[in-house]
């Protein structure tokens, strides 16, 4: 017996979302002129950063199992905390731009469509708590539905494997913070 049309419709989104996820995001080929680049980390049992925040508010995160936790919970500090986004933005080279929408709920349980957008700015050394990393200079675009618009910047370190700061300036980004890395020990 032959699947109906309706089977395969069923059978290829899921697939599709199992393949691409949720996000309509676009991923692109690391152009063969690209003389540097960053893939994903590979985070082990145990990896853990600690990070410090405005007003002196501290937090970690570390790796339990295959998951990253953190202690006590901040919601979305962190490329790799923004459900869409993860290591999906790997790898990163100067000059890659990923983007997209996304349905998100909020603490209220209102759901909206975010447009999101990062850029890989530049490679440039940062000077944090925990020491000087070089990293890479990620800006991220964030358009919520009444229109009003967030930059923010992480910088990312290939050495901590992880987000090695965040700022950012604008109000609809603030709730989440400037933030720096306060230590690390990873594997």
């Amino acid at each position: 017996m032959k699947p109906s049309l309706a089977k395969w419709r069923v059978i290829f989104v899921v697939i599709g979302l199992s393949i691409f996820g949720c996000a309509t995001q676009k991923f692109e080929q690391v152009p063969g002129y690209i003389q540097e680049k960053c893939d994903a980390p590979i985070w082990n049992e145990g990896d853990s950063w600690k990070f410090i925040g405005g007003g002196g508010q501290v937090w970690e995160e570390i790796i339990i199992g295959s998951a990253l936790r953190q202690t006590p919970p901040k919601g979305f500090y962190g490329i790799f905390n923004i459900p869409f986004v993860g290591v999906k933005i790997f790898p990163l080279w100067v000059g890659k731009k990923v983007g997209g929408a996304e349905y998100v709920k909020t603490v209220e349980g209102i759901d909206f469509v975010v447009h999101y957008s990062f850029r890989v700015v530049e490679l440039a050394e940062m000077k944090v708590e925990a020491g000087t990393f070089k990293s890479y200079k990620i800006e991220f675009k964030i358009i919520a539905p009444d229109g009003e618009d967030g930059l923010g910047y992480f910088y990312y370190s290939p050495k901590t494997k992880s987000i090695v700061k965040f700022e950012t300036r604008s109000f609809i980004l603030y709730p989440w913070g400037n933030y720096e890395l306060q230590s690390f020990n990873v594997r």
